[in-house]
C-alpha cells in the first residue's frame, strides 16, 4: 500500500473511532470493533473502554506489512503501543487448536447494556467475548423472563448471564474446559446474578444432549453457538458435518413453545432445512450490530 493509501486508511480510522465513540455511549456499550476485514486489509481492530486495542491479523499467503499497520494504527488512534495486544489468526491445519499465549496477563472489565464482562487481552487467540453476538444476546434476553435456559458450548458464559439478568428461571451453561466455566462464574458473580437459578457443568455437548435425553430433561431455550471445529476427549466435532445431529437432539429436549438459537462464525455455512427436525428461521440479519460487516449466521428453530 502506497503512503497516499496509508494516509487515507489513518485518516479514515480516525473518523470512524470518532462517530463509534459517540455511537458507543448510546448504546451503553465500553466494547466494539473499528475495522472489520474491510478493503481487502486482513484486520480486525476492537477497541476496549476508550483506550486498549486488540488487534488480530487473519494472516493469509500474501505478504503483510503489519508492523506498518500497527504503527499506523497506533498514531492515528492516539493510543500508545503498550496499550494495543496484537494476535496473529493463521489458518490451521486439521485437528489443530489455539494454544495459550506466553506472557503476563492483562485483564479488565468492560460494560455491554449494564452488564460487565471480564476480557483478556493477551492470554488468548480470543480475549472472552464474542462482540459480534451482542444483538444475539439481547434477542435470547427477550425471552428469557421465567424460562429455563440452556447454553451449550457456553465458553464465557455471556448468553448465560443475559439470560440470568432478564429473569430466568434457570440457566445452565455447559463446556469442556473448567477454564471457561471458572470466568464464566465470575462474570457472573462480577454482576450479582451467581444465585441458585444458575449452574455450570463441565460436559461436551454431545454426551450432554445424550444424558438429557435419558433424564427425560427438557429446556425453553437452548443456545447452540458452537466452534466450527472442536477436539476433545469425547472425539471431533466438525460444524458443518455435525451440525444437523446437534439441532435435532436439542429438539428432542426442547419444550413445546420452546426455541433453539444455534449460530455459527462460518459465514459460507451450509445450511439445509430439510435435515431439520423442525421449523427454521434464518434472523441473520436481525443479529449483526452495527460494527460488524458479517460475521456470522444465526437461525432460529423451533418445533
Amino acid at each position: 500500500m502506497t503512503e497516499k493509501d496509508l494516509s487515507a486508511f489513518a485518516k479514515g480510522l480516525k473518523e470512524r473511532a470518532y462517530n463509534r465513540r459517540i455511537w458507543a455511549e448510546g448504546e451503553q456499550i465500553t466494547a466494539y470493533r473499528l475495522f472489520d476485514r474491510e478493503k481487502s486489509l486482513p484486520l480486525a481492530i476492537d477497541i476496549f473502554n476508550g483506550k486498549y486495542l486488540h488487534i488480530t491479523h487473519y494472516a493469509g499467503d500474501e505478504p503483510f506489512e503489519i508492523n506498518v499497520y500497527l504503527d499506523v494504527i497506533s498514531r492515528a488512534l492516539a493510543i500508545e503501543s503498550g496499550r494495543i495486544f496484537y494476535k496473529e489468526r493463521s489458518k490451521l491445519k486439521d485437528k489443530e487448536q489455539y494454544t495459550k499465549q506466553a506472557g503476563d496477563s492483562f485483564t479488565l472489565w468492560i460494560e455491554e447494556n449494564g452488564l460487565q464482562f471480564l476480557i483478556n487481552l493477551s492470554d488468548y487467540i480470543d480475549y472472552g467475548l464474542f462482540l459480534n453476538q451482542r444483538l444475539s444476546r439481547r434477542l435470547i434476553a427477550d425471552y428469557a423472563l421465567n424460562k429455563k435456559v440452556l447454553n451449550l458450548f457456553s465458553y464465557t458464559g455471556s448468553f448465560g448471564l443475559y439470560a440470568a439478568f432478564a429473569g430466568a428461571g434457570k440457566v445452565v451453561n455447559v463446556d469442556t474446559s473448567n477454564t471457561y466455566l471458572d470466568w464464566a462464574k465470575e462474570n457472573m458473580r462480577q454482576n450479582n446474578l451467581l444465585t441458585g437459578h444458575t449452574s455450570f457443568v463441565r460436559a461436551d455437548a454431545v454426551s450432554f444432549l445424550a444424558e438429557a435425553k435419558t433424564n427425560k430433561d427438557k429446556y425453553d431455550i437452548i443456545i447452540l453457538d458452537p466452534p466450527v471445529f472442536s477436539n476433545n476427549k469425547s472425539g471431533v466435532l466438525n460444524l458443518q458435518r455435525d451440525y444437523a445431529k446437534l439441532i435435532n437432539d436439542s429438539l428432542v429436549i426442547l419444550n413445546k413453545g420452546g426455541f433453539v438459537f444455534f449460530s455459527t462464525s462460518l459465514t459460507n455455512f451450509d445450511f439445509t432445512k430439510h435435515q431439520i427436525n423442525g421449523k427454521a428461521n434464518e434472523v441473520t440479519n436481525k443479529t449483526i450490530p452495527l460494527d460488524f460487516v458479517k460475521p456470522h449466521r444465526a437461525w432460529v428453530i423451533s418445533h
